[in-house]
This record gives C-alpha cells, structure tokens and sequence, in this order.
C-alpha cells in the first residue's frame, strides 16, 4: 500500500522534474503461486496454497527526470529470494527502465514505467545469468520536499500471484 504522507508546502511553480536523484530503499515482496484470498475488509492480502514465499530485496538506483515528464532509473540490488531448495540463497544484480511521472501538484507526483523497458540481470548467486524483462505497470507515488530535493516513495502491486510493497527510504538529488 502507498505509504502516507501528508504535504504542507505550496504547489511547485515548476511542474516538471529535471535532473539526476540517488534513492535507495527496500522491498518486499510475498509470492503466491496459488494465488491470494480476502481478509475481511474484501482485499487480497492472504496467500493460498502451501507454496506461498517472501523476497526481501535492497536496492540503489538513480533516477533521471528529462524536464518533459519522461525519465529512466537504473541501479543494483541485493535479494534474498525464496528458498526453491532446503538452503537460503542471495542474489545481486542490476536493473533498469523507462518512466513517464505526472506533473508535480502539492509536492507530490506518480511514475509508471514505459512498458516494455523493465529490464533485470543476476549477476550473482545460483540464478547468476538469468535476464528477466517485466511488463512492469505498478505506479510508484513520491512525495518530495519543497526545494525538491528531498523525498519519500511508496508503491503496492498486488494481482493475482503477487504482492508487495516498496520503502524507498532516502532520495536526494545529485
């Protein structure tokens, strides 16, 4: 679910980013294979099925706002993913994509990426080797200081398989 946050500045004259951000942050995610039923309140937040797993993941990107409400992040990670075997296992690698973000309103924007443009290499661990390209739709909402240098993201994509969210806990501008 979005993390949330509340903006006590004024709307940006500028509504378009431009420049280069550092972020780092973590996610997890729960993986349901057998998909997901409703807690009470009617989401899909509990895992079918015995096959049910988390990946925890770090990661540090750096994103690049083209003035014109485009942009591309790409970064590394390092993943703790599910046990396929009796052993745990760590991976690392590297990713990157395409965005496009709404204008900036009340400090706040989304980005969603450019589908197609999601892209992820292993570099290391038992899955080194593997590329992994995602239809990647989920929209990832920031929340930003108002001298635009500062600022907190949240995300939550959730289907039928899939569950997750993301705390990027620090952004800064480069």
């Amino acid at each position: 679910m979005p993390l949330p946050s509340i903006s006590t500045g004024a709307a940006l004259a500028d509504d378009k980013l431009k420049g280069t951000y550092a972020v780092a942050g973590t996610l997890a995610c729960l993986v349901a294979p057998s998909g997901f039923a409703n807690d009470n309140k009617g989401s899909p937040t509990i895992a079918n099925g015995p096959d049910s797993s988390v990946v925890i993941q770090n990661f540090q990107a750096r994103l690049t706002f083209n003035g014109d409400g485009t942009g591309t992040a790409s970064g590394t990670f390092v993943a703790m993913p599910p046990l396929p075997t009796a052993k745990a296992t760590v991976a690392a690698g590297t990713f990157s994509y395409s965005f496009t973000h709404t204008p900036v309103a009340n400090n706040s924007f989304t980005t969603v990426p450019t589908p197609g443009t999601y892209k992820s290499t292993t570099n290391y661990g038992p899955s080194a080797g593997r590329q992994v390209a995602i239809d990647d739709s989920f929209h990832r909402v920031f929340q930003l200081s108002n001298d635009q240098k500062y600022g907190t993201v949240g995300l939550v994509h959730l289907n039928q398989r899939r569950g997750g969210s993301v705390l990027i806990d620090d952004w800064w501008r480069v």
